[in-house]
Formats: C-alpha cells, sequence, structure tokens
C-alpha cells in the first residue's frame, strides 16, 4: 500500500515475486513527477489491486455521514459492530477520514483478504492500509524511510502507525535512534532496523570516460536536503584551482520552478557550461551516465524544516557500480559510508571540504578506485535487496510468533 512507487519498492515486490510470495499493489493518489521517472511497469507475477479511495479525503465533513452510509453499506452489515467501533477508534485518533478511505478498500478486498497489508511511509496512505488491516482483520506493517518521521504533518498519526504496526521497521539505526527521542524509547525499542536494498546485478560498472572528467549528482526533486547549493559553491571553488572536469546534477522538481533557480545560479557564479542541470532522467538513462561520471557526489544537508534524507538510494547506487562517492555526515549516511574506506564525508554544508574531496579523487586515480571497489563491496554485502527482503521476511514471521521480541536488526 503505497502513495507513490519508488524504484526501490518495485525491487522489493521483485525480490518477495521470486521467493513464491503473491503480492497486489494497491496505491492512494498519483505523482506524476515519479510516475515519469519511474513508470508503472510491475514485475512478473505482480498484479494491481484495488485504488485506495483518496476521494474521501476531499469529501466536505457534512457530507461525509451521507457518502459513507451511501459506499460503505455492505462492509458495515458484513461486521456492523466491528464497524461502529473503529469508526469510534477513528474519531477519537481523528482519523475518520482514513478510516473511510480504509473501509473502501476493505471492502473491495473483503472477498478475497491478503494475509498482511504492508505499506511504505507514515503518510495518509499507511494509516488508509491500517484501518483496512482492522476491518479485514489481517495484520497490518510499515516501514518507515525520512520526510514522513523528520517532518510530519501528523506527529500523533505516526505515534498511532508506528504503535499499530507489527512489525514497524525502520531503513537506519539513525531513524531508530531519532523515533526515541521524538516518540519515546518505549515504540523505538520495538522496532527492527532494515536497511534498503537494490539489485546490483541491474547496475553498469563503474568505466569512467576517458575525456574531461565527470562529477556527478543525482538530486531527486531538487528538494533543499540535497545540498545542491553546497554543490554549487564547491564548484566555484573547483573553478578557481583546475579547469579539467565538468559537474552534472540530475534530478527536476514538478513545476520546474526550482530547476530554473538553480540554473540561474550556476549562471549568476559564471559556471554555465561547467555545470549542467540535467532534468529529470529515466532511470536507465540515468544509470548509465553515472557509471562514465568520474566521482559520484550527493552533499546531503539538514533542511530548514529538519527535513533529511535517510539513507539515499543514488548513493547505493553509485556505490554498487564501484564508483568513488562522496557525501556528508547526515542522517543514516555513516551507515553506508565509512570514511576512506568506501567513501569520503563532509560535514554538513562544507563546500570547501567538498572541493578538497573532490580534487582529491581526481588527483588520485588509484585512491578513487580503491574507494570504487570498497564501496561496491559493501552494497553487495549489505544492501542488496536479497538481504533487505530477508530482513523483512524475518521481522513479518517474529511478529506472528507467540513468542514476538522487539527492536531486532
Amino acid at each position: 500500500m503505497l502513495g507513490f512507487l519508488p524504484t526501490y519498492v518495485l525491487e522489493e515486490i521483485a525480490e518477495l515475486g521470486r521467493r513464491g510470495w503473491t503480492v497486489t499493489l494497491s496505491m492512494q493518489g498519483r505523482n506524476q513527477l515519479w510516475e515519469s521517472i519511474t513508470g508503472l511497469d510491475l514485475p512478473p507475477g505482480v498484479e494491481w489491486g484495488p485504488e485506495a479511495g483518496a476521494s474521501w479525503m476531499h469529501v466536505p465533513v457534512l457530507l461525509l455521514p451521507f457518502a459513507a452510509a451511501a459506499k460503505l453499506g455492505g462492509i458495515f452489515r458484513r461486521r456492523p459492530g466491528r464497524f461502529l467501533s473503529l469508526v469510534f477508534d477513528a474519531i477519537a485518533a481523528r482519523s475518520l477520514r482514513h478510516f473511510l478511505c480504509g473501509a473502501e478498500l476493505a471492502g473491495r478486498l473483503s472477498s478475497a483478504p491478503p494475509g498482511r497489508i504492508h505499506s511504505h511511509f507514515a503518510w495518509d496512505a499507511a494509516s488508509t492500509a491500517l484501518w483496512a488491516s482492522r476491518l479485514l482483520g489481517v495484520p497490518f506493517s510499515l516501514t518507515v524511510h525520512a520526510a514522513d518521521i523528520f517532518v510530519p504533518a501528523r506527529p500523533d498519526h505516526v505515534r498511532l502507525l508506528l504503535e499499530s504496526a507489527r512489525p514497524a521497521l525502520t531503513i537506519s539505526r539513525f531513524n531508530r535512534s531519532f523515533i526515541a527521542e521524538r516518540w519515546g524509547p518505549g515504540l523505538a525499542g520495538d522496532m527492527t532496523v532494515t536497511h534498503l536494498g537494490i539489485d546490483v546485478s541491474r547496475l553498469p560498472r563503474w568505466t569512467p570516460s576517458g575525456g574531461r572528467p565527470v562529477i556527478y549528482c543525482t538530486a531527486s526533486g531538487l528538494a533543499e536536503k540535497k545540498g545542491l547549493p553546497v554543490l554549487v559553491e564547491a564548484c566555484e571553488i573547483l573553478a578557481s584551482r583546475r579547469s579539467d572536469w565538468k559537474c552534472v546534477i540530475a534530478g527536476a522538481d514538478t513545476d520546474g520552478s526550482l530547476l530554473e533557480r538553480y540554473r540561474s545560479l550556476i549562471s549568476r557564479r559564471g559556471l554555465r557550461g561547467r555545470v549542467e542541470m540535467r532534468g529529470a532522467l529515466r532511470p536507465e538513462e540515468l544509470l548509465e551516465e553515472t557509471s562514465h561520471a568520474s566521482m559520484f557526489v550527493l552533499p546531503c544537508m539538514e533542511a530548514a524544516n529538519g527535513d533529511r534524507d535517510g539513507i539515499p538510494v543514488a548513493l547505493m547506487e553509485a556505490m554498487g557500480m564501484g564508483m568513488p562517492v562522496i557525501s556528508s555526515r547526515v542522517s543514516g549516511i555513516p551507515e553506508l559510508v565509512e570514511q576512506d574506506r568506501s567513501g569520503l564525508l563532509i560535514r554538513p554544508g562544507d563546500s570547501r571540504a567538498l572541493a578538497d574531496f573532490a580534487c582529491l579523487l581526481l588527483d588520485d586515480p588509484e585512491r578513487a578506485a580503491r574507494l570504487g571497489s570498497e564501496a561496491r563491496r559493501t552494497v553487495i554485502e549489505g544492501y542488496s535487496v536479497a538481504k533487505y527482503v530477508d530482513g523483512l521476511e524475518a521481522a513479518w514471521a517474529a511478529a506472528s510468533s507467540p513468542a514476538e521480541g522487539g527492536g531486532a536488526e
């Protein structure tokens, strides 16, 4: 159950399918930017399920009872006592609209209920999944990532989701510590850390072109947390030291306003022709371009509103190709990148250190190759999709066991 469909979730679903799971995918709402980048092609054996009734989020309050009576009569008649009890629970949790979305979904699934409903991100789609699971009487589990816990619109809803999920999972030890500080150690103690994984076999190997060295950055949505102003400033510093390089930044925002703003910034800094904003690219095109660069950089930082990356998949992919990478000591990134072993890390916002490290890799190809080789080994051994799904399956099994334990990794 999702609100949008990133590539790494498609890989998770594909791996579950290879292991014999029957997976039905339900979406709530659409994200045109993500769809234009990733597409919506499902792996073999995976099918689309019913859409999860997002229209309830826009029905005027006074019309909710009449709409509910018209659309949800079937599921009410099947289990009226449970339905009414959960209505009162949803009102108490200030989650009535999510309940109605979940009730509509449950009605569509009631003829053949799933064995489990799993959701990613503690957003509206997960709240819908929670109420659907309660109406159907099936387990609900959840994986939380980054913005959904760092800048939640409704912290009380996040708490409800984490308390209700069996199991609740997150993608980094940093996240679990953050949850302990914000929502209490008892809640975080029951969480399982499962680092996201990627399918390394689909990645091209790092083969830097023999021409002008290229510094590559992938910044999904051009979000503030990607640290692009830091990268532009580092490029300005680097331009004062040497001329034999180019920087390429891939990524776009929905309406293109940020893309134009960064292009203007690059022009004002006198970097036109040296720093290129490529816009949104399809995954295969992006990976091919990245694989021929000299290095991959992603100077992540904490945004003004507290948002930050989790462990960026773009960084995993570059490392999985065998590329040398430079990133920041933010969130869970140091769990992936070990300083001067599998990559290089700067303090968030330190453009001079970023320029220094870029120079270092350009001047020392042997060091760059060593870092890239170790980066690939790190991803293969610790961040493969197979290992991630191993952890997911183990967490599901533990949550179903009478002797359930928490806090595993």
